[in-house]
């Protein structure tokens, strides 16, 4: 009887071992918050997925980590639809912006932290449950909370690999000492700032853990890559801010007003000898025409030089075409060719040297400092004008009076709404319009604190947006004429006609769009940078690598497209 009672009694036990095994494996959601909007919602299952989604409660939706067969991903909205980006990857393109000098640390951060001890401090109470709350000896820094109620395994299980994942891109954080803490318990309260507010314990649909888009992975972003080696301290550069293609050859003007020439499908340029410090260049025909300025007589000084066909041996000398006054109040904003003669862009005239014609610009107020790209067409001067967060616009110059005008659209109903709104939307290229013959295509770039940008279309007085394309997590998204104001999209880096008129050619942060007669454009995505900061592998058109846009209108690295 007692053997049988004994072996009664262990079926028993485990039969509710067993049980509380099956409970303590169960799915679970938890949502923890502040007292203010900040939320972070994780979806836990029994096998060792999750997926963690914080938010601030506004309308931008930041994306999530996803946990899956023990790899950590980030998944954002990407341009036209999420990107998949593994913990690996996106650590290691971290290290190499660090390497580059795009993201700098002071000393004490580079510091390695020392290790603290973790004490438990006393019993918490949160949301109905019990825990423990942990923090260190010496009463600084977070905490956590942390239970033995096995229901809640699954949440600790996914913060110890969340945790893996933030603490690799960057220097060594007193988070990871909650690494193993969170491991084996779960979690009522996250490191001091958000507690358990709403949990749930019903089964997940396994689909939620689904990867959303290809992934980029660690092998994606180790490939020859153009990064440079990080500059050092109170070293920096000049950087590009000009490029033009002619006769084989790649002309690059930097913000120090120096050009280096070079040839075609080569790694590295020489430098080009000019008269001077120059501002702006263009081509007409077989001649090159630059501006200088001689800060110390305060002028302006405009100099035409033939350029051979024979990649610049027979080349001529300078010759100097124009002198004129320069000031703070009326500098040279533009060389330009793109029409039946050269034109000088001052603030407020211009110059066209082989007509002699000086035309006073008139209908607004003298145009403002900035970058500055330009097109002519049908007898209009096109000025897009990039002052960054401040906006910018167009200018619309007749050349045979100088009457300026400023084409916009404008929403009043929301902070810089409409298609072209000029306190807000740095216009960062220019180009005739393939599709509509009378219209001109300008590009739209603003990165500062969020993502904006897209093209618009102008004919005439009309104003509309002909594309854009929104950072989105819907993988099934399409272009269909419109995009909300609330939404963030890509913004748009330059642009710039086809060698033969038929094309317009813009690059944002993920490929070039091809503008052709068809009303949606054609698109390349970027699949690897190559080695250096000029690629030479599309035969329609050069890339440059350049910074020059971050104290303007885009944060980090951008491209200038140039036309060949």
């Amino acid at each position: 009887m007692r053997t049988v009672g004994m072996k009664q009694g262990l079926a028993v036990l485990a039969l509710m071992c067993s049980m509380a095994s099956s409970a303590a494996m169960a799915d679970v959601t938890a949502t923890f918050a502040d007292k203010g909007r900040l939320r972070t919602v994780i979806e836990a299952a029994s096998d060792g997925s999750a997926r963690i989604r914080q938010d601030n409660g506004g309308t931008i939706d930041q994306g999530y980590t996803l946990i899956r067969d023990s790899k950590v991903y980030q998944v954002s909205p990407g341009p036209g639809g999420p990107v998949a980006v593994s913990a690996e990857a996106e650590a290691y393109s971290y290290r190499q912006s660090v390497a580059r000098g795009e993201i700098i640390f002071t000393e004490s951060r580079h510091k390695r932290s020392k290790q603290r001890a973790l004490i438990a401090k006393g019993a918490a109470h949160i949301a109905g449950y019990h825990g423990t709350r942990y923090e260190f000896a010496d009463g600084n820094g977070p905490s956590l909370v942390v239970t033995d109620d096995p229901r809640f395994k699954p949440l600790g299980m996914a913060l110890n690999r969340y945790l893996s994942q933030i603490l690799t891109e960057g220097p060594e954080s007193n988070l990871a000492q909650f690494r193993a803490l969170a491991a084996t318990h779960g979690v009522l309260s996250l490191f001091g700032e958000q507690d358990l507010t709403q949990v749930t314990f019903t089964p997940i649909d396994p689909k939620r853990f689904d990867l959303p888009a290809k992934v980029v992975e660690l092998a994606d972003v180790t490939l020859p890559d153009a990064g440079t080696a990080a500059p050092k301290r109170n070293e920096r550069k000049p950087e590009v801010i000009k490029g033009a293609y002619h006769n084989g050859l790649l002309y690059l003007l930097d913000e120090s007003g120096a050009v280096e020439i070079w040839p075609e499908g080569e790694e590295r340029g020489t430098p080009y000898k000019t008269p001077g410090p120059v501002t702006s260049f263009c081509f007409a025909g077989q001649q090159m025409w630059a501006a200088t300025v001689d800060r110390k007589a305060k002028q302006t000084l405009l100099w035409s030089r033939p350029v051979s066909t024979e990649q610049e041996t027979n080349a001529g000398a300078w010759s100097r075409a124009g002198t004129f006054p320069q000031s703070d109040e009326s500098p040279v904003l533009a060389v330009d060719c793109s029409g039946v003669e050269p034109i000088v862009v001052f603030s407020d005239h211009l110059t066209m040297p082989l007509s002699g014609r000086n035309v006073a610009l008139k209908g607004g107020k003298p145009i403002g400092p900035g970058y500055v790209v330009s097109q002519v067409q049908g007898g209009v001067l096109w000025l897009g004008l990039n002052a960054g967060e401040w906006g910018g616009g167009l200018r619309r110059i007749t050349l045979a009076d100088g009457l300026m005008g400023a084409p916009s659209d404008i929403d009043p109903k929301t902070l810089c709404g409409g298609a072209l709104n000029p306190g807000c939307h740095p216009v960062t290229g220019l180009a005739p319009d393939p599709s509509h013959p009378d219209c001109i295509l300008a590009a739209v770039g603003l990165v500062h604190m969020m993502s904006r940008g897209g093209v618009v279309r102008i004919c005439g007085k009309e104003v509309s947006l002909a594309y854009a394309k929104p950072y989105t997590l819907n993988p099934d998204w399409h272009w269909d004429g419109k995009l909300s104001d609330t939404e963030t999209s890509v913004a748009f880096q330059s642009m710039a006609a086809g060698a033969k008129g038929d094309k317009a050619f813009a690059v944002a942060e993920d490929g070039v769009y091809t503008f052709t007669q068809e009303l949606k454009p054609e698109f390349k995505a970027f699949s690897i940078w190559r080695t250096g900061n000029v690629d030479w592998s599309h035969p329609s058109y050069v890339l440059i690598r350049t910074h020059m846009n971050q104290r303007h209108s885009l944060s980090g690295g951008s491209f200038i497209l140039v036309p060949r």
